[in-house]
């Protein structure tokens, strides 16, 4: 169990009370061995749970096989009330699904006796699938709608569920009432037959026509602005990782706070897949929709299990909120996933161990911000959530090396997250039966006070908070925490200086070195080892609002093992909005190197999603999307300054000139990218050159040159 919330199997998406197909050894829905007759007289089930906020034997009622009388009795486990996500928590957060196998159509007859005055979406699904959409907006008093809503069911085996598709409202449902016609409905009942409509924008499994970030302000103001804001698609560093790379099939998978227009902040939890072998991505796919969020908090990290599944575990926020588990349905896609649990889930951060199963790190509220990890053989099946930390609250990175997991953390005085300070970490190499510190004294867990063994660095002693980063690993298995040092919790000159810092293991004792600095608290970057030296990625050169939330993205590496550090590259420059979160995804491989998003900390605007390989090239995900696929947007900091298009060897004899933003059609033809086939680059200059007619930068003759010259090129031609 999670604390009082069950770890509970998902619903499904809607269709069946029991299970997500091919999740193992979990129960499925069987078909009834016979269509039953439908009943002689209407069969009115009236939910005995009446009570507000009282949590009902059942969420589903399965018809089958029930005389009427059995069905009747069974009604009385149900909730007459429908609840939204943040007016229900996880316990109340549910679909109410009715299952039946009738031999003949049926009408289904749904009396809605009062809505709260927040106002309520209420979405209908058949078998699975959206179905129709009711919506009461907010108002001075409670809706009394005091109508049947009806909606005709073909014959055989249907389950039909009712949901709550926003945050707060609730749905007063008196009765339900199956009936050979709609005649057969109470005559001083006003009635509403209910029609098959569009898909709404957001629903899961459905793909967005471009990539589009989440923008967040957490509305906590200063003198300098906003404690933190701006696009934050990549955020928090706690949830880790955002995206994971598989060489079996050549793409890197990830997942990204998204919304359903730029100009919009309603949070979709989006997933996708760059192809390395091939240089382009799909549109992304809707894992699931918020409900009326617009908090990156509930952002998702990501997983692969050990057949290649992709697993998208989004994160809740404390009990108001719920956390969900999803499975892609097939291996290495993200074309389809299904809902696994509901729980109490905060911050995730699960890694899969070959031969074991996974792990998850992850947060609760249950006193504070309290850290606490959970074991599953298959990731559907899991532990209870056994406590690591809880002396006031926490914020943790972790990582995985072999069958080593580390865990680096801080503490909040007082509780208060504004007061977060000192460095600890906890390392286990048992699936967490035992926790040690780095030099093997064995923690008694949880830890409770804030004097412990797991104590690095004594921060609080000098006054400073402690926002931390990242966690990785050098060539022998040390680890290395990355983190920011702070004299405020608000953004402005007086937190400064604001440090970059690695503490690092070098086997016998802990080392720190700084960075360097930049100007706020939530700049934040990751971590890597080159098989010689630490690099960062982050952005720490001030931005274009400057002690605003991220800035412009430089790479960093140390010499002698992190004691000292330059910058390689500067990534990003002169950029319209800052740059911020940048994310490391677990066995990154160029070009997915970093992981990150942009946007105006100091007003809603459109928020991109970028990714840069380790050479400081990177890329704009495409926005908008007419295809399937398509090549992400090359972008520089100067454009190349040839007069013509050279392909290769090959001078197409178009005149060179800028494609969009500073980078020239040289730059977004890619002929420098290590092209591993020559079909795939034969296809992406397609791909660009027909998006640079149809934005009015190329004529279609000069697009054909540009083809031609490519052919000619024999670029991507393995020899």
């Amino acid at each position: 169990m999670a604390g009082s919330i069950s770890r509970r199997r998902a619903l499904t998406i809607f269709g069946a009370t029991a299970g997500v197909a091919g999740l193992g050894s979990l129960p499925q829905l069987t078909a009834a061995a016979r269509a039953e007759p439908l009943p002689a007289e209407p069969l009115v089930l009236v939910p005995g749970v009446r009570e507000v906020d009282m949590v009902p034997d059942r969420w589903t009622l399965d018809l089958r096989d029930l005389t009427p009388e059995q069905a009747v009795a069974a009604a009385e486990g149900l909730s007459s009330r429908v609840y939204g996500s943040h007016r229900g928590g996880a316990e109340l957060f549910h679909p109410l699904t009715l299952t039946a196998h009738y031999d003949e159509a049926a009408v289904l007859g749904i009396f809605i006796d009062a809505v709260s005055r927040d106002g309520a979406v209420l979405d209908l699904h058949v078998d699975g699938a959206f179905f129709h959409r009711l919506t009461w907006p907010a108002a001075n008093q409670t809706h009394r709608p005091q109508t049947v809503y009806w909606l005709t069911v073909p014959a055989g085996e249907h389950a039909v569920s009712v949901q709550i598709a926003d945050q707060a409202g609730v749905v007063v449902v008196s009765d339900y009432t199956i009936a050979r016609t709609v005649e057969d409905f109470p005559s001083d009942r006003p009635r509403e037959q209910l029609r098959q409509q569009p898909l709404p924008p957001g629903e899961p499994n459905t793909t967005i026509a471009g990539y589009l970030g989440i923008w967040f302000a957490l509305d906590q103001v200063s003198e300098w602005g906003d404690k933190y804001s701006g696009g934050l698609g990549t955020y928090t560093m706690k949830h880790s990782p955002l995206a994971v790379h598989a060489a079996e099939v050549g793409k890197t998978f990830f997942v990204y706070g998204g919304t359903t227009a730029a100009d919009e902040r309603h949070l979709l939890i989006m997933a996708s897949a760059y192809d390395h072998h091939h240089h382009r991505v799909p549109q992304p796919t809707v894992v699931h929709n918020k409900i009326g969020v617009s908090d990156p908090h509930d952002n998702a990290s990501i997983a692969l299990d050990g057949e290649g599944y992709v697993w998208v575990f989004i994160s809740g926020r404390a009990t108001a909120r719920p956390g969900y588990k999803y499975r892609s349905t097939e291996p290495y896609s993200v074309t389809e996933f299904e809902q696994v649990t509901v729980e109490e889930m905060t911050y995730p951060q699960p890694r899969w161990l070959e031969g074991q199963g996974m792990v998850n790190l992850f947060t609760k509220y249950s006193g504070g911000r309290e850290l606490y990890w959970e074991t599953s053989a298959d990731g559907v099946t899991w532990s209870p959530d056994r406590k690591l930390a809880g002396f006031g609250g926490h914020y943790q990175v972790s990582e995985l090396h072999g069958e080593r997991i580390v865990t680096a953390f801080d503490y909040h005085r007082g509780g208060n997250v504004d007061t977060r300070t000192n460095l600890y970490v906890a390392t286990t190499d048992d699936l967490g039966q035992t926790w040690t510190t780095m030099d093997g004294r064995v923690l008694d867990l949880p830890l409770t006070r804030r004097d412990n063994p797991a104590l690095v660095i004594d921060y609080e002693a000098s006054d400073r908070l402690v926002y931390v980063k990242d966690l990785n690993f050098d060539g022998d298995g040390n680890p290395a925490v990355l983190y920011v040092t702070s004299g405020h919790h608000q953004p402005g000159p007086g937190g400064d200086p604001r440090t970059w810092k690695l503490t690092r293991w070098d086997g016998t004792a802990w080392q720190t070195s700084e960075i360097t600095t930049s100007d706020h608290n939530y700049d934040s970057g990751s971590l890597y080892f080159d098989g010689e030296e630490w690099l960062v990625y982050g952005p720490t050169w001030t931005g274009p609002q400057p002690y605003q939330t991220g800035g412009e993205m430089v790479l960093w590496r140390s010499a002698g093992l992190g004691q000292s550090w330059s910058p390689v590259v500067q990534v990003t420059a002169d950029s319209e909005y800052n740059h911020s979160y940048a994310r490391r995804p677990l066995e990154q491989a160029d070009p997915f190197f970093a992981l990150w998003a942009d946007g105006d900390p100091t007003e809603l605007t459109e928020s991109r999603i970028y990714f840069g390989d380790s050479q400081g090239r990177y890329w704009a995900l495409p926005t908008t999307m007419t295809e399937a696929l398509t090549s992400p947007r090359r972008q520089s900091r100067q454009p190349d300054q040839r007069r013509t298009v050279v392909i290769g060897a090959q001078d197409s004899g178009v005149t060179n000139r800028i494609a969009w933003g500073r980078s020239s059609v040289n730059d977004v033809i890619e002929d420098d990218l290590d092209w591993r086939s020559r079909d795939a680059f034969l296809w992406h200059v397609d791909d660009v050159s027909t998006r640079l007619v149809q934005e009015g930068t190329l004529s279609r003759r000069e697009r054909l040159d540009l083809l031609v010259a490519a052919r000619r090129s024999r670029i991507g031609e393995q020899t």
